[in-house]
């Protein structure tokens, strides 16, 4: 039944189960074909989704999706399911990719901060409060695997304490920061400082990806923008 475990698309994937199962060949992939009955082919393969609604699996499913995690690579949690889960019900190199995430007072005792060292990438539609973001700062050095962020913001008070965390503290290499504003006047002002510590950035990272939208580059300094613009086109060389 290893042989299943290649098939990368996952209709395919549970046909072939699906042809195997009368013949009683699934053996471990039972629990993931029974699992199939609550939870969409796409969120069990190729990887898993964990999303908030999993809390309201009968104990019987959760079982079955506790039993099949260690088939899995690469994980994607939505928003912050509660489960007394820990590292080690999944594969020993797994990586998480985490979206719609939450950081606050709660964190640090979820079982996500517990696996945050797996976590590999973060994603989040939210709009940012202030206190959310020195929290997430605050807590962005849990986050050692760290590789790629993706931040919807409104405002741009915080880009510069977010490079100077990106260039002196992380490991992120892969950057994208969309806008969502209504309002057609607003832009993010790239100032000196904030242009410095984006250089930065890039002199200690290989930064393979950097996207932003709507940003006014308002550098006063002409030798420190030309290198700005010298530093980011060097993305994806």
């Amino acid at each position: 039944m290893l042989v299943a475990l290649f098939v990368h698309d996952a209709n395919t994937l549970f046909a072939f189960l699906k042809a195997l199962r009368p013949a009683n060949l699934l053996g471990p992939l039972e629990r993931l074909w029974q699992l199939s009955v609550v939870k969409s082919h796409t969120d069990l393969w190729p990887y898993l989704n964990i999303r908030h609604d999993d809390e309201n699996l009968t104990e019987e499913y959760q079982l079955h999706l506790l039993s099949v995690m260690k088939l899995y690579d690469r994980v994607f949690i939505h928003g912050s399911p509660n489960f007394p889960w820990t590292l080690a019900n999944f594969k020993e190199n797994v990586e998480f990719r985490w979206s719609e995430w939450i950081i606050d007072e709660d964190f640090e005792t979820s079982w996500i901060a517990q696996i945050s060292e797996r976590v590999f990438e973060l994603f989040s539609p939210n709009e940012f409060e202030k206190s959310d973001i020195n929290m997430l700062l605050a807590e962005f050095p849990r986050f050692t695997n760290l590789r790629s962020l993706d931040l919807y913001i409104d405002e741009p008070w915080y880009l510069e304490d977010l490079f100077d965390f990106l260039a002196d503290k992380s490991q992120i290499t892969e950057l994208e920061i969309p806008y969502r504003c209504g309002a057609d006047f607003f832009h993010t002002d790239v100032t000196d400082s904030t242009a410095r510590s984006i250089i930065r950035w890039f002199e200690n990272l290989p930064v393979k990806v950097f996207k932003f939208e709507r940003w006014d580059i308002e550098i006063e300094d002409d030798d420190l923008r030309d290198h700005f613009f010298e530093t980011i086109s060097t993305v994806n060389r």
